[in-house]
């Protein structure tokens, strides 16, 4: 009796073992999980939106980050923050929540190493393309030092044009549904609107040039030597820190203004061989916000 006990117990730990096995999505080897990815926000038109958004994740490919992602969804961590870059060819979304008009940067706690060839990784296989969700990390991919500071923001392509490489970004996987995408697309008409006839931008966060301005000054306000060997202006600097604050409907900035801080502040990026988008936010018109997520193994 004992012995066929054994026996049973075994089978039923073998049925359940394959029973879990058989949950998994596998893709060409590769185990397949799925995040479902909630957002809210009133498009262009006025139109209250909801979208679904589903992410193929390839786990066999970047393990840490997409583990690190996976464990951030289930928590709940992304819920209630908003898309804080928008471009026509991608947007970001993650790193930041609002609080009150502010922006507010968010952090997990933990950084993970980039899973990208630049970095030594050789086990991703996947490209960045539209639809693509590239975990986002410190710039600029000239510094091999920002490599391994992916930390909860992602950015999501929604044109083969975006500016990211799969050699210097870890892509953790993609949007493969083509109306989500085409929906998805919209989000990038937010990042300005016409007022009689006038481009206004009139949310951004520009935090990152800032600091960047404020390191060509010493401890007594002075410029560093490597300010003055770049030929960079007093003057520039306390503008670019001056503006380096997050706009809303309180701070439109008129076409006018918002072209003369971004040539000023090409003056400090241009410096540091970075891009301007790694230090300066385009925000959407109106708020895009991640209303919740969920992690599965199946679309």
């Amino acid at each position: 009796m004992k012995k066929f006990g054994l026996a049973l117990c075994l089978v039923m730990i073998a049925v359940l073992s394959l029973s879990v096995a058989g949950c998994k999505t596998m893709e060409n080897g590769v185990e397949i999980k799925y995040a479902a990815i909630s957002l809210s926000y009133t498009d262009i038109d006025g139109n209250s939106v909801s979208e679904d958004v589903t992410v193929k994740l390839y786990t066999n490919y970047a393990p840490r980050t997409i583990a690190h992602f996976i464990d951030l969804c289930g928590k709940g961590f992304y819920d209630n923050s908003v898309v804080s870059h928008v471009e026509s060819s991608w947007f970001a979304l993650g790193g930041f929540k609002l609080n009150g008009d502010a922006l507010e940067k968010l952090t997990s706690g933990k950084t993970v190493n980039g899973e990208f060839s630049a970095n030594g990784f050789t086990g991703n296989k996947l490209n960045v393309k539209k639809g693509s969700v590239v975990m986002y990390r410190k710039p600029t991919t000239a510094h091999a030092s920002n490599y391994n500071t992916a930390d909860c923001m992602i950015a999501i392509c929604t044109s083969t044009a975006a500016p990211f490489t799969a050699s210097e970004y870890c892509v953790i996987g993609e949007i493969t549904d083509g109306t989500q995408l085409e929906n998805l697309s919209k989000i990038s008409a937010l990042a300005s609107r016409t007022e009689e006839e006038e481009t206004v931008y009139n949310r951004y966060y520009a935090g990152g040039i800032a600091e960047l301005a404020a390191g060509y000054l010493d401890e007594n306000g002075s410029l560093t030597r490597e300010a003055t060997e770049k030929n960079i202006d007093l003057e520039d600097i306390e503008k670019v820190i001056a503006g380096g604050e997050y706009y809303r409907e309180a701070g439109k900035i008129s076409d006018e203004d918002y072209d003369d801080f971004i040539e000023t502040a090409r003056t400090f990026v241009n410096a540091a061989s970075d891009k301007l988008y790694e230090y300066f936010y385009v925000m959407p018109v109106n708020t895009v916000k991640v209303t919740g997520t969920k992690i599965g193994n199946k679309a």
